[in-house]
């Protein structure tokens, strides 16, 4: 595929606009904060206490301004893959979460020079940026390095640290958000980045947040059940989709399943409400064909599908909602 994002999830690119936690802020408009982040196109990063007080003065809310900084950060700020590509190989050698936190103070201050000086970075500067505007503002906000998820890191294991976001503290409630995956693709033939806003990350709903970002210090999970890291690396693979569409207790809950040729594999999911005349379609192998089950919705509002496999071997499933990948499953029928 031509086109992948910098998050890695090469499957679903698109930009969506969950709503997420947003709606813990009802009557706010986030108009004002994007047209200020807007009219600020290109401003300096020689003074960040400038940059966050243009930002944010005459805005009323903490979650306002926050909303300000973050779009600016994702609308100005371009991914370096040169440098993604030489940080992961440095990343993937060091094992114990102490070591990485060192190893990221250290590189700050290469990342910070080079994000001024030519507006690219990887995730830690992205992380990085948006801590720094925040906390200009009085804002409380932090990095969180952790694994994120993707087709081509920590499914299955072994887990590998090489992601780094952002924890804010807004209303005495605290909210994470990865501006590094909101902020566009890099096209893999024109080795190019480009800028490409997803609102899905923004103030995301911790349960499905831990499907592909898993903390370090397991604090910031941020979520009310408990969550592995071995349940993170074995879950199902999971796109942009199950934000839009708030999919959760997905079952199977593994992303390797076993299955007897001609047997009729169950499986469920929850979503919301506002989206319950979705079109639901399946595609297996590689021939891209789809498939249109047949959905059931149960008094728990659970949507239930059997898939009967025929063909022995191992296969990828995928289920897709609206024509845009959701979640994907490795099976073996035997």
């Amino acid at each position: 595929m031509r086109t992948i994002a910098i998050i890695g999830i090469i499957l679903s690119c698109c930009c969506v606009n969950s709503e997420a936690q947003v709606r813990d802020f009802p009557g706010i408009k986030f108009t004002r904060a994007d047209s200020i982040a807007d009219a600020l196109y290109n401003h300096s990063l020689k003074d960040l206490g400038l940059l966050s007080h243009n930002l944010t003065d005459g805005l009323n809310t903490d979650v306002e301004k926050f909303r300000a900084i973050y779009r600016w950060v994702c609308g100005n700020i371009s991914y370096d893959y040169n440098s993604f590509s030489i940080n992961k190989e440095q990343r993937s050698k060091l094992k114990d979460p102490q070591e990485l936190a060192t190893w990221n103070k250290q590189i700050r201050a290469t990342i910070y020079k080079n994000l001024v000086e030519h507006r690219k970075t990887v995730c830690t500067g992205y992380a990085y940026l948006v801590k720094e505007l925040a906390n200009h503002a009085g804002l409380n906000c932090e990095i969180v390095d952790g694994y994120g998820r993707n087709a081509q890191a920590n499914v299955r294991g072994p887990a590998q640290p090489n992601h780094s976001w952002n924890a804010v503290r807004l209303n005495n409630k605290w909210y994470l958000c990865d501006p590094t995956w909101s902020s566009g693709l890099y096209d893999t033939e024109q080795h190019a980045f480009i800028k490409q806003y997803n609102d899905t990350y923004f103030l995301a709903d911790p349960s499905l947040f831990i499907r592909n970002h898993y903390p370090l210090d397991t604090k910031w999970i941020l979520n009310r059940y408990d969550v592995t890291l071995n349940d993170f690396l074995k879950g199902p693979l999971v796109y942009n989709t199950i934000y839009k569409h708030n999919l959760n207790r997905v079952s199977p809950n593994t992303f390797d399943i076993e299955v007897a040729k001609g047997e009729a594999a169950p499986f469920s999911f929850a979503k919301d409400h506002q989206s319950e005349k979705s079109r639901i379609e399946l595609t297996i192998g590689r021939s891209g064909t789809l498939i249109t089950p047949n959905i059931s919705q149960d008094a728990d509002g659970l949507y239930r599908f059997n898939h009967k496999f025929n063909t022995k071997g191992r296969q990828m499933m995928h289920i897709l909602i609206d024509g845009e990948y959701a979640y994907t499953y490795s099976v073996t029928v035997k």
